[in-house]
């Protein structure tokens, strides 16, 4: 959708100003599902390191928990994913 939106704008020749830009971003972060394989987590942290809006190690620091799937762009999402070392994230795109 902002992708259409700023396609529009550079077509109509209007400007988009960043807060403009950031505002319909944030509205597009919540087009995703995350799952998370807990028995498989092996507590590393580096999800929380690429996304800590929406990971967080949990109390005893062995295990990562979800804490605002919303939080994240599908983009950080997708990177924590790749980057899990045990490959326990998945994140689905809710538009297809």
């Amino acid at each position: 959708m902002v992708k259409v939106i700023y396609e529009f704008c550079v077509y109509q020749n209007f400007q988009m100003t960043s807060d403009t830009y950031r505002a319909l971003h944030k509205q597009e972060k919540m087009n995703h599902k995350i799952e998370l394989d807990k028995f498989h987590c092996k507590g590393c942290g580096a999800c929380e390191e690429v996304a800590p809006d929406v990971f967080k190690m949990d109390e005893a620091g062995e295990k990562a928990d979800i804490i605002n799937e919303e939080a994240g762009d599908l983009e950080t999402l997708e990177l924590a994913a790749v980057i899990c070392p045990t490959k326990c994230i998945e994140v689905e795109s809710e538009d297809g």
